[in-house]
């Protein structure tokens, strides 16, 4: 992904991903920064967008039907099936971005063992969990019903890519048009708060750009803010709590 992201002009000299076990990692400085330098520079040609997903073979037949007004989730159901047909082109240009998503969602609760679930007796968050399933159910069954072809894709993976796409994509502004979408390397800084970092599309740069807010040491950890956020939702759309949370 690195040389990926480096060929197309990305600028990520400052940072550093270290991985702490096989499925936890964070992005760290390799040298020190100082408070408003520009960290991360990921030009547009390597995002992935709503507007791209909405004009994608099956994005497209989606978007004649008016999904974006009658799915639950409209913008996390056009990025998930984006991600599935990416995922099915062994020339997709976007490749080296899907092949370092994470390959297993056991942290996320809709992916919960029934024992697990048993864990969570007398919770109101069983409900939430369980509304979530239903939510994504719902939105899958009603596009495999208009669009039969969508039937490639099992609803197993598209619980999958909903859950990557809640977690993942950044809101953003392009030339005055708002948009979604993914960001390689972005997506890998961890969550505190206060915010460390602020992130934005620069029009002028033609890019994403992540600005330190602070001064950070090299070696230390550098955090973004995923928002202000009690630990139910911070654990259904991002598979964590925050054991300090304010």
């Amino acid at each position: 992904m690195f040389d990926w992201l480096r060929n197309d002009g990305a600028k990520f000299d400052k940072l550093k991903l270290r991985y702490y076990t096989e499925d936890y990692r964070g992005v760290h400085c390799s040298r020190d920064v100082q408070k408003g330098e520009i960290i991360l520079y990921v030009p547009k040609k390597n995002l992935l967008t709503l507007d791209m997903a909405m004009e994608s073979p099956i994005g497209s037949q989606m978007a004649a039907r008016n999904f974006r007004q009658r799915l639950i989730s409209p913008k996390h159901s056009f990025l998930a099936t984006f991600l599935m047909e990416e995922k099915r082109k062994p020339d997709s240009y976007f490749m080296k971005f899907i092949d370092i998503l994470p390959k297993g969602y056991t942290n996320f609760p809709i992916f919960y063992t029934k024992e697990e679930r048993e864990g969570l007796t007398g919770s109101p968050f069983q409900h939430q969990i369980t509304d979530k399933i239903k939510d994504i159910q719902a939105d899958y069954s009603l596009i495999c019903k208009e669009v039969p072809e969508y039937r490639q894709f099992p609803l197993k993976e598209y619980s999958e890519m909903r859950i990557m796409v809640a977690s993942r994509i950044f809101g953003i502004q392009i030339e005055g048009h708002k948009t979604d979408a993914f960001v390689a390397y972005a997506d890998m800084l961890n969550h505190r708060r206060p915010r460390q970092t602020s992130w934005t599309y620069d029009d002028g740069v033609g890019g994403f750009i992540i600005e330190a807010l602070e001064d950070i040491k090299r070696g230390d950890q550098i955090f973004d803010s995923y928002g202000k956020k009690c630990n139910t939702r911070f654990l259904l759309n991002y598979g964590f709590i925050n054991l300090n949370n304010d």
